[in-house]
């Protein structure tokens, strides 16, 4: 059943949310719940503090609020992570979550090639009014799938390529069929995301494979992948981005509006207390406080950490951070399969992700591959448990 969410959810389809929320209410009723384990801990102090401070700006907002607001989806995301990390068979629902992640963006990425064939385009049909629709009914190889966005398909691309390489790095032994198949999808991806020109999918589709790769040469041989190299590699990788700072690549226009945004954002936060604890409670309340301030300007976040702020408030901000560092810090050398190690990575490179789409939290990858992420640390816990009650 959570593999149809995970499908749902990937493609942003009709009554997601509502199934997102259904669905893991009936496997909590089915299969009953279990203690948070202590290797969760930092996931649901974070989901916590979300779902208070969200609750508190619903209760203290002035405007109007829709039902579906930040409080809601948080209860909503907090279902679906019991489901994952709370209910007694984790390995089940972690192999058909994950599994039903896979199949949505297969989904996606078919349904881009079909486009380019026929070259009847979806997203002027799902979304007439959206601002890309004509850019994407003028280029052919310009697609965007069930997404709004041409350039939140290339994301959604980019994680189907951390996770197909993955596969082919960690899956073990599959048919020649399998591998042909994986390989093809991994050079559809960078195509697609290279025709779209989405230099913020490009590098998270390039980073996420290369600590996939680090991450199959460290469980091949420790030795090869030292603490020291890797200090080394992330020294030149800083560099490396310093130095990319500076160039046209990066220093636009669009760079120079998302400053603008950054620093708007900032001070709207900063002249009220309370929204710097709780937030706004919609993201529509929040553009028409900013359009009241700052007239037709863009303000959409395109940043996942200022999301988190605008949304939720500084202390959901930070528990996120705090669940990063855990990630971070607990998974990166001590998962295996392709399905642990897919979650991980996307979860680390998330605030990397975030800063494509115009808004990261509406298509809740961060709740999912974190619940994910947490479901494998406490598959790896009673691994270990259990080696060392064996010896």
């Amino acid at each position: 059943m959570l593999f149809i969410a995970a499908v749902f959810l990937i493609l942003r389809l009709p009554f997601s949310v509502v199934l997102a929320g259904l669905i893991p209410a009936v496997v909590i009723l089915r299969d009953g719940l279990t203690a948070p384990k202590k290797s969760s801990l930092a996931m649901w102090v974070f989901l916590a503090t979300g779902l208070v401070c969200s609750s508190f700006a619903w209760v203290t907002s002035g405007a109007r609020v829709p039902l579906v607001n930040n409080a809601t989806l948080m209860m909503v995301m907090i279902a679906l992570a019991a489901a994952i990390t709370l209910t007694p068979a984790t390995v089940r629902t972690l192999r058909w979550t994950m599994n039903g992640v896979l199949a949505g963006l297969w989904i996606c990425l078919l349904s881009a090639v079909a486009e380019v064939i026929t070259g009847v385009k979806i997203l002027p049909l799902i979304y007439p009014d959206a601002n890309t629709a004509a850019a994407i009914s003028g280029n052919r190889f310009v697609v965007a799938s069930f997404f709004p966005n041409y350039n939140d398909f290339s994301v959604a691309m980019a994680l189907l390529g951390i996770i197909l390489s993955a596969q082919l790095l960690l899956g073990g032994h599959a048919s020649p069929v399998a591998r042909i198949g994986r390989i093809s999808g991994l050079g559809l991806v960078c195509f697609f995301i290279l025709v779209i020109g989405s230099r913020g999918a490009l590098l998270s589709l390039v980073l996420g494979c290369g600590l996939v790769g680090i991450t199959a040469m460290r469980l091949q041989n420790r030795r090869l992948i030292t603490v020291p190299k890797m200090l080394v590699g992330a020294l030149a990788a800083i560099g490396a981005g310093v130095f990319l700072m500076t160039t046209p690549f990066v220093l636009n226009s669009s760079t120079l509006l998302r400053g603008e945004i950054i620093s708007r954002s900032i001070s709207m936060l900063t002249q009220d207390a309370g929204r710097l604890v709780h937030g706004w409670a919609s993201m529509g309340i929040f553009r028409n406080q900013a359009a009241a301030m700052y007239g037709g300007s863009l303000m959409d976040p395109h940043n996942l950490l200022l999301e988190l702020a605008t949304m939720y408030g500084l202390p959901t901000l930070l528990a996120f951070l705090a669940v990063w560092v855990v990630i971070a810090y607990r998974g990166f050398w001590k998962l295996h399969g392709w399905r642990e190690v897919s979650a991980l990575i996307i979860s680390l490179i998330m605030p990397v992700v975030g800063v494509v789409p115009s808004s990261s939290l509406r298509y809740y990858w961060v709740y999912l591959f974190m619940a994910l992420t947490f479901a494998a640390f406490q598959l790896e816990s009673r691994r270990r448990a259990i080696e060392l009650a064996v010896h």
